[in-house]
């Protein structure tokens, strides 16, 4: 008896090991999305799109607060038409699983081009009776649209619907802030440092506040909070010391913040190094404070000028 139960423990332990490390496994090599616009994905927005000259790009949206669900944006940038971003967008059918959703929008116009279903992880193949009953609508419309859904298929068919009016709705709110947006670098480690004023509004002897920011596009790879960081400043050439930084850290970024006091009239320059075991990545910010009286004759000079004649000079002289 006493060895029956010692051999159901140890099988015991050894299934909850073997749960353990295929967890851990799953975490470390889990499969990943391709990055930006693969050959297969990029048929398909031609498809969508009826334009086989076309081609996209991903932006970087990871700084513009958009809904979790938005999984990424991408933009025309050769084709019969360049005024086109498709969003990928999830929804959520309960406990049945996720559907995701391509919609291609005409930002010219505001309007749905076309939809698509990129993934249906749940249990219904279909869920929509039509999907071009999509094309053609703005946002205010869509949102008050009751679509049909296929008998057996209610949920996956309005998380379908949710999936669409969710990119519309979000691309209306942020459609300037999107439009703007950089392409996405898929750089695992990237580093941005920028000033929290306009250069023209600083003048010498204000505190100027300098933020940097470690991005990472895999926080299991390479975690910011993890990184260490080194920070070098430069004024006319010559080091000066490095304020203590205020470190907060937001989704993928750690985020640093540092005040120059009383910064003077002259040239500063300042380089980061962000390093993640044997991952590495740099980032600089050059800038020229000019003094007030400097900035006043400039002025001055070009006060009331309303245009500027070259003149040829004579090199002999």
């Amino acid at each position: 008896m006493n060895k029956t139960l010692k051999s159901v423990a140890v099988l015991t332990v050894i299934a909850v090991v073997c749960a353990g490390l295929l967890t851990v496994a799953n975490y470390f090599w889990k499969a990943e999305e391709p990055q930006g616009v693969t050959p297969e994905i990029l048929a398909i927005f031609r498809e969508m799109i009826d334009d086989d000259s076309a081609e996209f790009y991903e932006l970087e949206t990871g700084g513009l607060g958009l809904h979790e669900n938005i999984n990424n944006i991408y933009k025309a940038s050769a084709g019969q038409n360049k005024d086109i971003i498709i969003i990928r967008a999830t929804g959520i059918a309960g406990s049945y699983g996720i559907v995701q959703m391509l919609t291609a929008i005409n930002t010219s116009n505001d309007t749905i081009i076309s939809t698509k279903v990129y993934r249906n992880k749940t249990d219904r193949k279909d869920g929509l009776q039509d999907l071009d009953a999509f094309k053609g609508l703005d946002n205010q419309t869509l949102q008050n649209t009751q679509f049909d859904v296929i008998s057996q298929s209610t949920i996956t068919g309005n998380a379908m619907s949710d999936a669409v009016k969710l990119a519309m709705a979000q691309y209306e709110s942020n459609k300037q802030e999107i439009l703007d947006a950089p392409a996405k670098s898929y750089d695992l480690l990237t580093v941005n440092v920028s000033l929290e004023k306009d250069i023209e509004n600083i003048s010498p002897g204000e505190s100027v506040k300098v933020l940097i920011e470690i991005i990472s596009t895999n926080t299991r790879k390479a975690n910011p909070k993890k990184a260490s960081v080194d920070i070098t400043i430069t004024r006319n050439g010559d080091k000066i010391s490095t304020p203590r930084p205020e470190i907060s850290y937001k989704g993928n970024k750690a985020i640093y913040t540092l005040t120059l006091s009383r910064i003077r009239a002259n040239s500063y320059e300042i380089n980061v190094k962000a390093t993640i075991k044997k991952i590495t990545a740099e980032g600089s910010l050059r800038f020229d404070i000019k003094d007030k009286l400097e900035l006043e004759v400039i002025k001055r000079m070009f006060e009331g000028t309303t245009e500027v004649t070259l003149i040829e000079e004579d090199t002999e002289t």
